[in-house]
């Protein structure tokens, strides 16, 4: 039985060196999720440095650094080399299914489902700001003749729910673009 375990070991040893650099990132491929490191140590440049576990893969949650920022480069055998830790993160992509999601310093930008969303959302803003423009402009019908206007303090209540829901409708644009 030890003869077989100590076969396998020996089969599945690949006498690789596993260990890290630190470099700077000199170009980043976005499509392929990868990127180029120049080793501080003076050493050649990295070529295909992975952010991700599979290469290209499209289902992930990525994070690319930032151009000229410095990161540790791990390598799993002579020629496979991932970026284990990041000194700057300029943006994440995460894709699973048909939901894309795309954070930067500017914010959450969501792709796909997320449009029927934003436009549904603002859809119902501008059914509500309707409603609102109607009750402000209403008139009720007495014995003695239409009202001329619907109570003052109500009319301003209606008036700030409109301006929130303004606020509202620009802030989720803001927020997903």
């Amino acid at each position: 039985m030890n003869d077989i375990k100590h076969a396998i070991r020996k089969l599945a040893q690949t006498n690789d060196e596993i260990y890290s650099i630190i470099g700077t990132v000199i170009d980043i491929d976005e499509s392929k999720r990868t990127c180029d490191v120049k080793p501080v140590n003076g050493d050649a440049i990295i070529y295909d440095v992975r952010l991700q576990a599979l290469i290209s893969s499209a289902n992930s949650v990525t994070l690319f650094p930032k151009k000229d920022s410095f990161v540790i480069v791990s390598f799993l055998g002579k020629e496979d080399a991932f970026v284990s830790m990041y000194g700057e993160v300029d943006h994440i992509k995460s894709k699973i299914g048909d939901q894309t999601m795309d954070y930067d310093e500017k914010g959450l930008k969501l792709k796909s489902k997320t449009a029927d969303f934003t436009d549904t959302f603002n859809d119902i803003i501008s059914v509500i700001d309707k409603l609102i423009s109607i009750l402000i402009q209403f008139k009720l019908a007495t014995p003695s003749g239409p009202t001329i206007t619907v109570m003052p303090e109500l009319i301003a209540k209606l008036n700030t729910q409109k301006t929130n829901l303004k606020k509202a409708k620009k802030d989720l644009n803001t927020i997903i673009k």
